[in-house]
């Protein structure tokens, strides 16, 4: 199997509602490295403007082994790949996120199937934020392990809403 630089190269663009209603701003996931096992997969997100919203990648390697590129793996072909961009990111509501019970102290108390979950929010924030059902952006960033991204219209940026990881 042929693992080159040109055949791992994959990019998968979509547009989203996720910082204004009415307004659909472009999510785009980009993966390139020398060969595809030492891919880094990149996320941007950017308003129609083309102001930069978020931005963060991470190395193929390390979210699905918990190995560094260089680390020697199974080659990886050109077709996982493209699999892995289509599936790298889901945009699912706010709603959907596990709700806070009020006998949980911290997020970081809540085990849903094995899962724990973390957030930099306040109780009330977080099932404020939960309670809107707006768009919110979730993607790997470790073994197990991710993160989903809210739209903060006080700041006018996005943000980490929650964690999720085994």
């Amino acid at each position: 199997m042929r693992d080159s630089s040109a055949q791992c190269a994959q990019e998968r663009t979509q547009t989203v509602l996720f910082s204004q209603a009415q307004r659909l701003d472009t999510l785009s996931v980009r993966a390139a490295g020398p060969t595809c096992a030492q891919a880094r997969i990149t996320i941007t997100l950017r308003r129609t403007t083309g102001a930069l919203l978020w931005s963060e990648w991470a190395y193929w390697s390390a979210v699905d082994s918990a190995r560094f590129p260089d680390e020697v793996t199974e080659p990886v072909s050109p077709e996982d790949m493209a699999r892995t961009v289509e599936s790298w990111v889901l945009v699912q509501q706010t709603s959907e996120a596990p709700a806070w019970p009020a006998d949980i102290a911290s997020l970081a108390d809540l085990r849903i199937d094995e899962a724990q979950y973390a957030t930099p929010l306040s109780r009330d924030a977080y099932e404020r934020v939960r309670a809107a059902n707006a768009p919110m952006i979730c993607t790997p960033i470790g073994p197990e392990y991710g993160h989903c991204l809210v739209y903060d219209p006080e700041t006018r940026r996005a943000r980490v809403f929650y964690e999720r990881g085994i």
